[in-house]
């Protein structure tokens, strides 16, 4: 049963005339006290806590939409922005200390206008900013899925690195293709040579088709895993391992190394020239639309997207399926990578990724925002 206790408090005008302002106690007319459930209430809870959370946002300024009971996306999204005013975790769930700030008997520290706040006062954690990241929409929707995922992006809005399982170990198949490219291009650089045209007639191919035949050349001349080991570690790949026989597809990485990668290729830097980067990134760009799949999905059209998926089946009904990419454009600057084992089928696979890029470029666009109003 809902319990209101009335704040009464006596407003007088002081002697100057001037008026004098309540505190956000005496502000607050009625405030509500109710016991903390006992449990989270997440995104997909429903029942009468849920209608509770949404008629009290609503209340103090936090559009949650209709109090049905039913913890949608509106609901989160007010969630998220009453934490945020709250200097609490932004993670759009309602736990004992968001459910304390939200029934406080004393009415907590509300603003007359929290929902038009757009300044935070609060540096947020690199915990914090990642658990913006991957938030509770990102868990819920990987919790329904049945394949092992790991994600991590550099996002150069906040120059900062956000990790999702970020230590397991895959497989690369074809996305390896790009560090052969980087490899092949710094080897000519150092070599103060431009890339030749018997060159671009193999990574040409190689990159925008996915071309398997020109990888094998390509690995044979840079002399498999022993020759191209070494520069890789130079590029900061120091978990990428790769094998000194024919299959270059069974490299193993992990998606830090694969991040690493694409800075070099994604932003100025020491190692690899502009004149390199430039050119990787145009092939990356050009992939046939066959293969435009992955952490392209829910990015909007006029986007830079510079793409490279892998795929290989180990057994039947378990998929490696892999994305990397760089994503600029709309407010946004990021480089991605995914990767995903024990999936059932390719199409599953690619589902998986693809609704994980749905929900990232959402939510980079809200730690953008955040730590955006930090500096601004």
């Amino acid at each position: 049963m809902r319990k209101t206790i009335l704040v009464l408090s006596t407003i007088t005008a002081l002697s100057t005339g001037s008026i004098f302002v309540p505190s956000t106690m005496a502000m607050a007319s009625t405030s509500t006290s109710i016991a903390y459930p006992g449990h989270l209430i997440q995104t997909g809870s429903r029942g009468t806590y849920v209608k509770e959370i949404q008629e009290r946002l609503n209340k103090l300024g936090y559009s949650a939409g209709t109090a049905d009971g039913i913890f949608g996306p509106k609901t989160l999204s007010a969630v998220k922005t009453f934490q945020r005013a709250h200097h609490l975790a932004i993670d759009g769930i309602v736990g004992p200390q968001t459910w304390d700030a939200l029934f406080s008997s004393t009415g907590a520290s509300f603003s007359t206008h929290p929902a038009n706040s757009t300044k935070s006062t609060v540096k947020l954690s690199w915990e914090q900013q990642n658990s913006i990241v991957f938030d509770s929409a990102f868990k819920d929707y990987l919790e329904d899925r049945h394949d092992t995922v790991s994600v991590a992006v550099y996002d150069a809005n906040t120059g900062q690195t956000y990790t999702y399982n970020p230590n397991s170990t895959y497989c690369t198949a074809s996305i390896v293709k790009v560090a052969l490219m980087t490899v092949l291009l710094y080897k000519d650089q150092i070599a103060h040579r431009g890339v030749t045209a018997a060159q671009k007639k193999l990574l040409t191919p190689m990159i925008e088709e996915s071309d398997n035949s020109m990888a094998s050349k390509l690995w044979n001349q840079l002399g498999r895993g022993k020759g191209i080991t070494p520069y890789l570690r130079k590029f900061g790949m120091n978990h990428t391992t790769m094998r000194n026989d024919s299959y270059w597809g069974l490299t193993e990485t992990n998606v830090l190394d694969q991040v690493t990668l694409l800075k070099l290729l994604a932003y100025p830097n020491s190692i690899i020239d502009n004149t390199n980067r430039q050119y990787a990134l145009g092939l990356m760009e050009h992939v046939v639309s066959g293969q435009r799949w992955g952490v392209s999905e829910g990015v909007p059209s006029g986007t830079t997207i510079a793409l490279n998926n892998g795929w290989s089946p180990y057994v039947a009904g378990n998929w490696r399926i892999n994305s990397i990419g760089y994503i600029h454009g709309h407010g946004h600057n990021y480089v991605i990578a995914v990767l995903t084992f024990h999936n059932a089928s390719e199409d599953y696979g690619i589902d998986t990724v693809e609704g994980i890029s749905r929900i990232l470029w959402n939510t980079i666009g809200e730690v953008d925002e955040e730590v955006g109003h930090e500096t601004n």
